[in-house]
């Protein structure tokens, strides 16, 4: 259907013109099959990419690193590109009945996956039930919104999501902010042990445009164009795909090595000067710094606000990323965002304050650990905060883990040891860009949140969080993010100091490609010359 009609539907339906804007983006093109791709060039795209942390299985994805390799060969219901618009994928169109309660999505037809198996809504539902269950990563997408069994086929070609309340914004949710959400065969089955590699890690066996030739572990992964591919045989014949730290990623790109780095620093993009594409987007990318609220000396709401008003976040935030960073506000609500009330006064650094809260609360002359690992400007955030917390009389050390310990286990919920990344107790950690902010606030912020390292818990929040994702017009989504702004200015369970933009970077014969401010790796109309 048309964006006209999709909108007089959503009238129908009650659903305002928030909800029907943010799903029905394009003309009746924009849910037809794009056109197949003209071969005009080939040859071997070499990519240099982020250590991947953690499992390559989708359900279990949980750091860019992963994620940017898994959606090389695997595909997802819908796209969101960097202006968070959707595009069909392996869907064609989905639209909204019971108030938004209930989605039914329309599947694309002729799909194989890479064995040659044809794609199904059996495959479909297999998938999402897996995604909903106690082990999977996803769900910081779908707790509290999608349930085991809440997937149903319809027929061959449609399934029906029927959600645990109403969602507005669901459609987002089966693209790339659920980067988990990578569509696998229903014969698909988890790893016994979770922190083993499963079958699609040797495998692979998705819809993509790309397969996979070899797996080599940290000596990298090989892919080769997938000639039966749904949308037409890439322009790119192969694949070489290098993991590479983030220094490595700029060397090998000036040194010609490698043809396109997946994400660089902003010392990086500096470094690469006119030679290279310098290929930035602003997202709502951030640096989650986490105090643990059921523990002392963080327990007292006095502590944490004052270790937040100990912060320059301007110097931060400019020091770290130069233009390529926006101040926070302690909240996961980007300024980017159309929703985002810019009228909540800003937290600015204020030494008296933080002192006298320090005081009130008996916590002078703390001595504290702050938790990180080393990836790009973290470290350095690190220091910056320990020095600022100083100038308050807090003795703050800073832990730097590697990559694979911090990212070591699994998640709150799950079976098995959880990563350090989420049970430590003052730490910093990266989220990637999310066109919405579903996934860091029931993730991250409500109640029992499957990466909830903060531990926060706070109904009138949780309440917000759920009037904000069932709103469908502006002016309700407005009113319900201030709240959420305001009970988290307020709590200071964790803190927000800055936005960054997703920078890539690449050769000047690579064209076409464009980042989408979660490192998933978009080949398709990309070219190499």
């Amino acid at each position: 259907m048309s964006r006209r009609e999709f909108v007089v539907r959503g009238s129908v339906l009650g659903m305002g013109a928030m909800l029907t804007t943010l799903i029905a983006f394009g003309p009746e093109a924009a849910f037809a099959a794009p056109a197949r791709v003209r071969r005009s060039t080939a040859g071997t795209l070499r990519i240099g990419g982020i250590v991947p942390d953690g499992s390559l299985e989708p359900p279990l994805l949980q750091s860019l690193g992963a994620l940017s390799i898994s959606h090389i060969p695997g595909e997802q219901l819908v796209y969101v590109d960097k202006s968070s618009k959707i595009t069909p994928r392996l869907a064609t169109s989905w639209s909204p009945s019971n108030g938004a309660k209930t989605w039914t999505v329309k599947l694309r037809q002729g799909v194989k996956f890479h064995d040659g198996t044809p794609m199904t809504a059996d495959d479909v539902v297999a998938t999402f039930e897996r995604l909903t269950g106690p082990n999977s990563q996803a769900l910081s997408s779908y707790g509290g919104v999608l349930s085991p069994g809440g997937t149903t086929k319809v027929d061959d070609s449609t399934v029906k999501f029927s959600l645990d309340a109403p969602n507005g914004i669901f459609p987002y949710l089966l693209g790339g902010m659920t980067y988990q959400a990578i569509v696998l065969p229903k014969t698909y089955q988890m790893p016994a042990d979770l922190t083993k590699p499963g079958d699609w890690t040797s495998k692979m066996n998705g819809t993509g445009p790309f397969k996979l030739k070899e797996n080599r572990g940290q000596a990298g992964l090989s892919f080769v164009a997938n000639d039966a591919y749904w949308g037409g045989k890439p322009s790119i014949d192969a694949v070489e795909y290098q993991i590479l730290e983030d220094n490595a990623r700029v060397a090998a790109l000036r040194g010609g090595q490698i043809d396109l780095a997946v994400q660089i620093s902003y010392d990086g993009a500096r470094q690469l000067g006119s030679g290279s594409q310098i290929l930035p987007i602003g997202t709502a990318n951030h640096r989650l710094l986490n105090m643990n609220v059921t523990k002392a000396p963080f327990k007292d709401v006095r502590v944490r606000e004052a270790i937040a008003l100990a912060l320059g976040r301007p110097q931060i935030a400019s020091g770290l990323w130069g233009k390529y960073a926006q101040v926070g506000n302690d909240s996961p609500m980007w300024p980017g965002y159309a929703f985002t009330d810019k009228s909540v006064p800003q937290r600015k650094q204020d030494l008296a304050k933080a002192k006298a809260l320090l005081k009130a609360a008996n916590a002078t002359n703390l001595k504290l650990t702050l938790s990180c690992y080393r990836s790009f400007e973290m470290p350095a955030y690190a220091q910056r905060v320990a020095s600022d917390l100083k100038k308050v009389g807090i003795d703050c050390k800073v832990k730097i883990f590697t990559s694979a310990q911090y990212f070591d286990g699994v998640s709150f919920g799950s079976k098995g040891k959880v990563a350090p990344w989420i049970s430590t107790d003052f730490g910093i950690v990266d989220y990637g860009h999310r066109p919405v902010p579903t996934t860091y606030l029931n993730a991250a912020l409500k109640s029992h949140g499957v990466w909830n390292s903060s531990r926060y818990a706070n109904k009138t929040f949780d309440k917000a969080v759920a009037n904000f994702i069932a709103a469908s017009d502006l002016p309700t989504q407005k009113k319900y993010a201030k709240a959420i702004q305001t009970q988290l200015l307020k709590d200071t369970p964790a803190i927000y100091a800055y936005f960054y933009n997703f920078i890539a970077a690449a050769s000047p014969k690579v064209k076409g490609y464009v980042p989408d401010g979660i490192a998933i790796i978009n080949l398709r109309g990309v070219t190499i010359g």
